[in-house]
C-alpha cells in the first residue's frame, strides 16, 4: 500500500485525522487522557501494606508498632509510604544495610532498638519510619532523604556508609524509583541538576502518570492480580518435579541477575582467591575518590540544604566500621580520610536543626559483633550510643526527651 492510498483511507473514513503531526499528538494526547480515566475509573486504588515488604516481617520490626520499613519493592510507584501519627514523636530515619542487625538469633534495625530505647518526647510516644533501600548509594540517600522532608517528620536520622559516601563508581542502586524522583523534583527544583544525568523522559512520563492515576501507580499489584487470574489457561505441564534441580553454575547465577548492580557488585573487583567479604568490602572503602568534585559532595551539600531549609531537627552520622578491621593500618587511614573530607562538608551542616557528625561511631564505642566491615550484628554498641545523643540533640532544639 502506497502513501496516497493511506491518505486517501484517512480522508475518506476518519476525516483525514492522522496526516499531519499535530493531528497525530492530539491522536496520541486524547488516548493517553483516556486511558487514564478508564483504568481510574475500573481498577481501584491497590495500596501497598506495611506487610507485602518482608523486612516489616523480621523479628525486630514485627514485635511492636515502634517501626515500619516504609519502602516497597523495586518498580512500585508509590516510592515510600510513611505512617501519619499526628499522636506520636514520629522520626524518619534513612539509611541502607548499615543499619540492619542480623544474626543467628535475631534480625533487627537500629532504628528500631532506639526508638524502644528512646522515652517520650514531649510527652508523646516515639514511632519511626524507615527509609530504608538495601544496597543504597548517595542519590539514592539524597531521594530518601527529600521524601523524608516532605512527608514532614518531627525529626529526621541519616546514616551514612562510609565505603559508599565519597565511591563515585556507584552513585545509586536504585534506578526504579527514578519516577519517584520526578515527582519529588516538583517540591524542591533545586535538585534537578543532581538527577538530570540520570532521568529519561520516560521517567517523566510514568512519574506524571503515576501521579495522576492509581491504576498506573498500583501496576505492580494490578498486573500480579490478573497474572494470578491467567496462570491456569496455559498447555505448559506445571505439575512440580520431585528431582533435585542441580545448583546454577556461574552463567546461570549471572542470567538470574535482575538489575546490573547485582553484577557489578560482584564482579567489579578484580576477584582474588579466599578473599573475605569484608575484605572486599575493604576494598571497596579504599576506592573512595577524596579528590574529584564528583556528585557525592554535591548530594552532601544539598542534603544540607533541604534539612536546613525544612526545619526539621536532623542528626547525620557515620555507620560504625568493625573495630578488627580498623585495628589494620591501611583501613584506619582509609577510615580516617573519609572522616575528614566529610569533616570538610560540616560548614554546610550549621544550621541550628542539624547536627553533622563526621567521626565514624566506631570511634565512640567499644568492639561489638559484626558481620564483616559494615554490617552489625549486635545492636546493643549503636543504639546505646544513638539514643541519648539523639535526646541530647532534640533537647538544643526545643524539644525534651521525658524521664
Amino acid at each position: 500500500m502506497n502513501l496516497a492510498a493511506v491518505k486517501g483511507f484517512l480522508d475518506r473514513y476518519l476525516g483525514g485525522a492522522g496526516r499531519s503531526l499535530g493531528s497525530i499528538v492530539r491522536i496520541l494526547a486524547v488516548a493517553a487522557v483516556s486511558f487514564l480515566l478508564i483504568g481510574t475509573m475500573f481498577f481501584p486504588d491497590r495500596h501497598r501494606t506495611y506487610e507485602e515488604n518482608n523486612y516489616n516481617r523480621v523479628r525486630g520490626i514485627a514485635s511492636d508498632d515502634v517501626a515500619r520499613i516504609t519502602s516497597g519493592g523495586r518498580s512500585d510507584l508509590h516510592g515510600f509510604q510513611p505512617r501519619v501519627e499526628d499522636d506520636s514523636f514520629r522520626i524518619a530515619w534513612v539509611g541502607g544495610s548499615s543499619i540492619q542487625s542480623v544474626s543467628e538469633t535475631n534480625y533487627t534495625f537500629i532504628p528500631a532498638e532506639v526508638a524502644r530505647d528512646l522515652p517520650t518526647i514531649d510527652g508523646r510516644e516515639v514511632t519511626t519510619d524507615v527509609y530504608f533501600l538495601s544496597g543504597i548509594r548517595a542519590l539514592d540517600n539524597y531521594m530518601a532523604v527529600l521524601a523524608a522532608v516532605e512527608d514532614e517528620p518531627d525529626m529526621i536520622v541519616v546514616t551514612i556508609n562510609p565505603a559508599w559516601v565519597f565511591n563515585n563508581t556507584a552513585t545509586r542502586g536504585w534506578e526504579e524509583l527514578d519516577p519517584h524522583a520526578v515527582q519529588l523534583l516538583a517540591a524542591d527544583p533545586q535538585s534537578a541538576s543532581l538527577f538530570a544525568p540520570y532521568l529519561a523522559p520516560s521517567d517523566f512520563v510514568l512519574g506524571a502518570a503515576s501521579y495522576a492515576s492509581a491504576p498506573v501507580r498500583d501496576r505492580i499489584r494490578h498486573s500480579q492480580a490478573i497474572t494470578d487470574k491467567l496462570s491456569g489457561f496455559t498447555l505448559l505441564d506445571r505439575t512440580p518435579s520431585d528431582a533435585e534441580p542441580p545448583p546454577p553454575d556461574e552463567l546461570a547465577q549471572i542470567r538470574a541477575m535482575n538489575i546490573p548492580v547485582a553484577f557489578w557488585r560482584k564482579y567489579r573487583l578484580a576477584p582474588v582467591p579466599d578473599q573475605t567479604l569484608g575484605e572486599r568490602q575493604a576494598q571497596i572503602l579504599l576506592e573512595s575518590d577524596l579528590d574529584a568534585n564528583s556528585i557525592n559532595r554535591a548530594v552532601l551539600d544539598n542534603m544540607a540544604r533541604i534539612t536546613a531549609e525544612s526545619g526539621i531537627p536532623t542528626y547525620v552520622y557515620v555507620a560504625p566500621v568493625n573495630h578488627e578491621y580498623l585495628a589494620d593500618p591501611v583501613v584506619d587511614t582509609a577510615v580516617a580520610d573519609i572522616e575528614a573530607e566529610i569533616a570538610s562538608h560540616a560548614d554546610r551542616w550549621s544550621a541550628p536543626n542539624q547536627r553533622f557528625v563526621p567521626t565514624n561511631l566506631s570511634r565512640f564505642v567499644e568492639p561489638f559483633g559484626f558481620a564483616d566491615l559494615i554490617h552489625i550484628q549486635e545492636p546493643e554498641a549503636v543504639s546505646g550510643y544513638l539514643t541519648p545523643e539523639l535526646c541530647e540533640f532534640l533537647a538544643t532544639t526545643g524539644h525534651i526527651c521525658d524521664e
